[in-house]
């Protein structure tokens, strides 16, 4: 194969009209005269010559901006003593603007010195040809790097335009789907009258692994529920539209209050038929509570077990429960726990990202249960604090169970990685207030997580 044959880069001539006639004397010759490599000085005699007039319209510039993609492009420009600082403003821009390197020659280079860049060199018009040719073959040698250089950054940029549209598209999809979401699992607030509930809602992403709610189940009875699917995300949010999918037809179809451990049997099975083949599963507390007596009764599967908070000198107690978690084994059995909440006395149904939140117990704990579980310590903390607040005169609304998520929340963000919190935190307060206490019904705060 012959070797190719040596090019010389395109250069184009351009001068003010003043200058025009005497370009190629004083200018073009004596640069091809000096080129670096005498074999191309011919080619450089033959460059395009034009005035500015005309390459300020872009004619010019745009016939030399094609040959960059192909060859090395270089201007030079020629501005005499007549030239306006805008016209020299507008060429340079120009240039740039068309990525094209270029050495304006100007009776004074001094005041242009500082807009040296992008390719743009300013000289004195007592410039000597040898060092012009140096310039310009220097211009056209890293050009074609440059080239290259603005085509992977523009295929880069279309790229990224691309990657930041679908972004912004899966952004405004995870948008609706958390709402969505809010909307399906939020209910009603119930009507009874001596219920006091509030829910601290943190998801991960947009779209949450937790579900929870609490609803009537006829007369002064409500239900609550509290699931967790495994992991977070839009394929655990999936598993929490399925329960509570299932929980609502459930409901509907029976004309009896069930058992918990029979509303988990049947959401169990309703996993294990639609979900068990994606490998999902979920843990659940699912419980009744009559407001007028405190009188209760839960299943869970696999859950943390709902703690009694022993506040006012009451029994303080974990409700353990036996149960799978859901989506597992399709015959599994579920147990019932029964309890009995003293008048205002909080109950904490929680998932597992409570537990996540706090740090883990130091070796030196004494307390085997406290090293295993150290949230616990938290939690008695928690109920400490609740205590000694509800002791000082006026200090009784304390125990309202907007309060006390607020406070759990603000426990929380005491902690570190607090910002990037693991896994979904859901937590629920359920109250009993005492009769002829105002009811104190609220629903849980979506957007900020808190009651």
């Amino acid at each position: 194969m012959m070797p190719r044959a040596a090019k010389a880069p395109t250069i184009l001539f351009a001068a003010s009209p003043m200058a025009i006639a005497a370009m190629r004397s004083d200018y073009i010759d004596p640069i091809a005269d000096r080129w670096p490599d005498a074999a191309l000085s011919d080619q450089i005699r033959n460059g395009r010559l034009v005035t500015l007039e005309v390459m300020t319209r872009d004619m010019a510039v745009a016939d030399a901006s094609e040959s960059v993609t192909e060859e090395a492009g270089v201007v030079l420009c020629v501005f005499d003593a007549a030239a306006t600082r805008r016209s020299v403003d507008f060429t340079t821009e120009l240039l740039r603007s068309a990525g094209l390197p270029a050495v304006c020659i100007v009776p004074d280079p001094a005041p242009w010195r500082q807009f040296q860049h992008g390719g743009i060199i300013f000289e004195s018009n007592r410039v000597e040809p040898a060092t012009l040719a140096a310039m310009l073959y220097a211009l056209g040698q890293r050009q074609q790097t440059v080239s290259e250089l603005r085509r992977e950054m523009d295929v880069t940029q279309r790229c990224e335009s691309t990657v930041r549209n679908e972004l912004e598209r899966m952004h405004e999809e995870l948008q609706l789907a958390a709402s969505v979401q809010r909307e399906f699992v939020s209910a009603p607030a119930p009507k009874a009258d001596r219920l006091d509930y509030a829910m601290l809602y943190r998801p991960v992403n947009f779209v949450s692994g937790d579900v929870c709610c609490v609803r009537d189940a006829g007369g002064d009875v409500v239900e609550f529920f509290l699931a967790d699917a495994a992991g977070h995300g839009v394929p655990a949010a999936l598993l929490t539209m399925v329960l509570m999918h299932s929980l609502h037809t459930i409901s509907s179809r029976q004309h009896r209050t069930l058992d918990p451990k029979e509303v988990l049997a049947w959401l169990n099975e309703c996993v294990c038929r639609h979900c068990q083949h994606f490998g999902w599963f979920a843990t659940a507390v699912y419980g009744l509570l009559d407001t007028r007596t405190g009188e209760g009764v839960l299943a869970g599967a696999g859950h943390p077990p709902p703690l009694m908070l022993g506040v006012r000198g009451k029994e303080r107690r974990e409700l353990m429960t036996m149960g799978p978690v859901l989506g597992v084994a399709e015959d599994a059995q579920f147990t019932d726990e029964r309890f009995r909440l003293e008048p205002g006395q909080p109950l904490l149904v929680y998932s597992d990202g409570l537990e996540c939140a706090f740090p883990g117990a130091s070796d030196s704990e004494p307390s085997l249960e406290m090293r295993e579980r150290p949230h616990l310590r938290y939690l008695h903390e928690l109920d400490q604090e609740l205590e000694t607040c509800a002791s000082q005169p006026g200090g009784e609304s304390v125990l309202e169970a907007r309060h006390i998520t607020r406070r759990l929340q603000g426990m929380v963000d005491l902690q570190v990685g607090s910002l990037h919190q693991a896994d979904d935190i859901t937590a629920m307060i359920l109250r009993c207030v005492p009769p002829g206490a105002q009811s104190l019904r609220s629903n849980p705060d979506w957007a900020y997580g808190e009651a």
